[in-house]
């Protein structure tokens, strides 16, 4: 210890090692204490009315320890002494003896708490290294005790609780922990009773943590997500930028675009490893994609929505749609082989103005490529079934608007499912069309090549079933049923209609132009159930027809 005279004033060094043990360290002075050494005590105190101040020099140390009586005690650690080089407590009570901050503490190197519970009351603390807080350590458990504290490291933070015993810290109002450095977290809990979110801030570096739970913890301003993805970890919601490995999911809160970190529920957008979980998007944006993504699943509910607009997304597992995927029809779908088709809807809308577009094969599936398939696109684009690619559908078909081609490689369109619909506007044609499932038509179906119903197949309901000129009906099979509210049979047609029972209530033969054009029939019976209009000549001697009705 030096003494230095200044004038009136008082001054002293201590550039030794001063240890109080147990009791307080206690200056009486009026000019400077300045620490240059090392101070282990219960409190450092003025014991006058003097103006006298303390500092510490560089690469000092003061350890605060209590007083060892085994009682519950509280110290002040700010009331004379705010300013420190390196700062620890390490109470000889453990955590039955709380150290107050009571004042804005700075500390221009690190701050370790090895022992003892630290109450922040609120307070800035400016740290210019890193914040240690050990395994002996604890916050105090007051359900406010973190409300309104300001916590800034420069350096590294380091939290450090153990099972049984999480470092917790508790609020109910805002709160702030900002690092600049990176962060190691285990057996840790942020709680809070209320609804306000403590901001934490991590600025280097990934994040990991483990064991650690937290709820209204926005980590927004942070380098990347916290990781706290190993399985140990629990989310109690209202978490911004934290990853707990579970689904990442859509909330449109900013925007459409799918790479905004704001329109993601945990303030990020998904990365590869990513299981994606799209929300019903009645009330909020649906996303759309502006660049390739990768994730690992996805996810769509009832009423969520998808727009791929042309960019390639690639999906390592399972593809759950029970929304509605949208597609240009040029995108490159490659990286998506398990699309689920137990329900959703896939529809293709083109660009708004021309050219072919192909309908994409999304693996290979026992039962079918789609559940259910819309084609919307403009007038004058066409969306092709390609080349070897028989086109299943297990769910509703629909075309409102474009050209379905499913002709250009002879390739059929076939629909499996129970209690299905397809839906054709006015003027639509299919190609090839394969029943084996029950079908309703809404609309009008335009059938230009052939159409198959097989098995126990039907294809019914209160639209109109049109063959065009030259068409075939090729295989209708007796356990089969057409009963379409309106069955046209137009132009000429040699023998190709299948001989079989038709149980539409109105059936028209027709020709649309020219005497030449004749229906000859196939070997067998026609039975009609329903009025049959015949404006057409019939010809043939190796068939019959029977009418139920009227010819």
């Amino acid at each position: 210890m030096e003494n230095t005279d200044s004038g009136d004033n008082y001054n002293l060094t201590n550039s030794g090692t001063i240890t109080v043990g147990t009791g307080s360290f206690a200056a009486n002075i009026d000019g400077t204490f300045t620490n240059n050494g090392v101070i282990t005590t219960k409190t450092i105190t003025k014991t006058n009315s003097l103006g006298g101040s303390y500092s510490n020099g560089a690469n000092s140390l003061v350890t605060f320890i209590g007083d060892g009586d085994t009682n519950t005690d509280s110290y002040t650690i700010t009331g004379w002494a705010t300013t420190y080089y390196d700062l620890t407590i390490n109470s000889t009570d453990g955590v039955t003896d709380t150290f107050v901050i009571g004042n804005t503490l700075t500390v221009n190197d690190d701050l370790t708490v090895t022992a003892g519970t630290i109450d922040f009351d609120g307070r800035q603390l400016n740290i210019t290294g890193d914040l240690v807080m050990g395994t002996g350590s604890q916050v105090l458990s007051d359900t406010d005790a973190m409300n309104g504290a300001d916590i800034n490291v420069s350096g590294a933070l380091d939290l450090d609780g153990e099972s049984g015993d999480k470092l917790t810290f508790k609020w109910t109002a805002a709160w702030a922990l900002d690092v600049s450095g990176a962060a190691d977290m285990d057996y840790v809990s942020f709680a809070t009773t209320g609804s306000a979110a403590m901001t934490l801030n991590i600025l280097t570096g990934i994040t990991v943590v483990s064991y650690t739970d937290a709820e209204y913890s926005n980590a927004v301003g942070s380098a990347n997500p916290i990781d706290a993805s190993d399985g140990t970890c629990t989310d109690n919601n209202n978490n911004v930028f934290w990853d707990f490995g579970g689904s990442v999911i859509w909330d449109g809160s900013d925007s459409t675009n799918w790479s905004t970190d704001a329109n993601w529920a945990a303030g990020f957008a998904p990365e590869s490893s990513a299981d994606v979980l799209i929300p019903d998007c009645t009330s909020i944006s649906a996303p759309h994609l502006t660049e390739p993504v990768s994730i690992a699943s996805l996810t769509l509910q009832s009423g969520g929505k998808l727009y791929l607009d042309g960019y390639k997304p690639t999906v390592s597992g399972s593809v759950l749609n029970a929304g509605t995927i949208y597609l240009y029809g040029n995108e490159d779908l490659t990286g998506v082989t398990n699309l689920g088709i137990a329900n959703g809807t896939v529809e293709y809308i083109g660009t708004g103005g021309s050219g072919t577009f192909n309908i994409a094969d999304f693996g290979a599936h026992p039962t079918a490529d789609y559940f259910n398939l819309k084609i919307n696109g403009a007038a004058a684009e066409t969306f092709r079934v390609q080349d070897t690619k028989t086109l299943t559908v297990a769910g509703d078909f629909t075309l409102t608007q474009g050209v379905f081609d499913n002709g250009t490689y002879a390739e059929y369109l076939t629909m499996t499912g129970a209690s299905k619909t397809l839906t054709s506007s006015s003027g639509r044609t299919i190609d090839n069309l394969t029943v084996t499932g029950s079908v309703s038509i809404s609309g009008t179906l335009e059938i230009e090549t052939d159409l198959k119903v097989t098995g126990t197949g039907s294809l019914g309901g209160a639209g109109t079933l049109t063959i065009l000129d030259s068409a075939s009906i090729s295989q209708k099979d007796s356990g089969a049923a057409i009963d379409v509210a309106t069955l046209n049979i137009i132009g000429a047609h040699n023998a190709n209609i299948a001989a079989a029972q038709y149980n539409s209530a109105s059936v028209n033969i027709k020709n649309d132009g020219g005497t030449g054009k004749v229906f000859t029939g196939s070997s067998g019976t026609y039975t009609f159930t329903g009025n049959v209009n015949n404006r057409h000549r019939v010809y043939g001697r190796t068939y019959r027809i029977k009418l139920k009705r009227r010819f």
